[in-house]
């Protein structure tokens, strides 16, 4: 005899739990469960956080995503439409107790990158790592600007385009001094900019060292102030 408990155990693994949506923007959410049984009806609820009592304006529909899975599609609507989503099962054991969690957030621009270092400098190369911010809401990608402060006119010499807050860059001229602007965008826009010197070493210097873990002071840059 195989005797059950009541357990449910919400999958987050590979699965976002905040997502950004614009008005009459229809956000997919997966809602996945481990139970014992394994064969899970599924409820959905929504739960807002506008000061004002809620209408009923979102639509929220869900259908089965096989027997441990279902698929929510959440419309928010109006500003009141933002909130939480809760996700529940109900087995032959009984009812889930806790409920999973999901965040609807206004999708917006994302935050700027933080803590900026350059690493392996060499007389004509680096690499630039920074920790990513709050995304919007949305899939994210990054932009690095270069110039060469060491020029008289220091111009824009380059844009490079990234999935990753990490870029490796080359074709750089030795002992020169260059200015980084790195910026996270995403649909709705894109972040303040983060400004970063830093400078190739001479010719002979990169025959016996390379720079590791160099780090350099960043702060907020807006690009008219260039």
């Amino acid at each position: 005899m195989k005797f059950h408990f009541l357990s449910f155990l919400c999958i987050f693994l590979g699965q976002k739990i905040i997502y950004g949506a614009a008005r009459h923007e229809t956000v997919n959410i997966v809602c996945e469960l481990e139970s014992d049984p394994a064969e899970v009806e599924f409820f959905w609820s929504y739960n807002g956080t506008g000061s004002e009592p809620r209408r009923e304006t979102a639509t929220l529909k869900y259908e089965s995503n096989g027997p441990q899975s279902s698929l929510g599609r959440y419309t928010p609507h109006t500003e009141f439409d933002y909130g939480t989503i809760y996700c529940w099962g109900r087995n032959s054991v009984g009812v889930q107790s806790k409920p999973c969690a999901y965040s609807i957030v206004a999708a917006g621009s994302p935050d700027p990158v933080r803590n900026c270092s350059v690493f392996n400098v060499t007389e004509d190369s680096m690499r630039v790592d920074c920790d990513e911010g709050y995304d919007g809401g949305l899939v994210q990608h990054f932009l690095l600007e270069i110039y060469d402060t060491t020029e008289r006119n220091s111009a824009l010499r380059a844009n490079v385009t990234s999935s990753t807050s990490q870029f490796y860059l080359n074709n750089l001229q030795p002992a020169h001094t260059y200015l980084f602007v790195i910026y996270a965008a995403n649909a709705k826009g894109r972040s303040k900019g983060i400004a970063l010197t830093a400078f190739t070493l001479a010719m002979p210097e990169s025959m016996n060292r390379l720079a590791k873990g160099i780090y350099f002071e960043f702060y907020l840059f807006f690009k008219n102030d260039i």
